[in-house]
């Protein structure tokens, strides 16, 4: 898969669906290593998980608002559970059953939120 740049030159998301494999856990791990330390590998080396904290519900809402705009300007989309005060991000390719660099260049994007 070949990687595109934004006017940030900030890498985006393409489609994978049938054209790259999962990552295997080790080679997970190692691309865990670019992101911020908040991100945990899970699922034995298939998704990776952002738990975050926030001061109330309408603080965790304004931050859903930015990850739901990002998620679908790349056209990749995280499984996210919140509650009054907190946000857990979860990132997978559902297509391949793993994660491939889109998890990761999203992951990054979500850490600039």
């Amino acid at each position: 898969m070949s990687k595109e740049k934004n006017k940030e030159n900030e890498e985006k998301c393409l489609s994978c669906e049938g054209f790259v494999l999962a990552y295997t856990e080790n080679e997970a791990a190692e691309k865990l290593k670019d992101l911020s330390k908040d991100w945990l590998l899970i699922e034995e080396g298939k998704a990776i998980e952002k738990k975050m904290s926030f001061k109330n519900f309408k603080q965790v809402m304004i931050y859903m608002g930015g990850l739901a705009h990002l998620a679908e300007r790349e056209k990749h989309h995280p499984d996210v559970s919140l509650g009054y005060n907190y946000c857990h991000v979860k990132l997978t390719t559902h297509s391949v059953s793993g994660l491939t660099p889109n998890d990761f260049i999203l992951g990054k994007m979500i850490d600039k939120l």
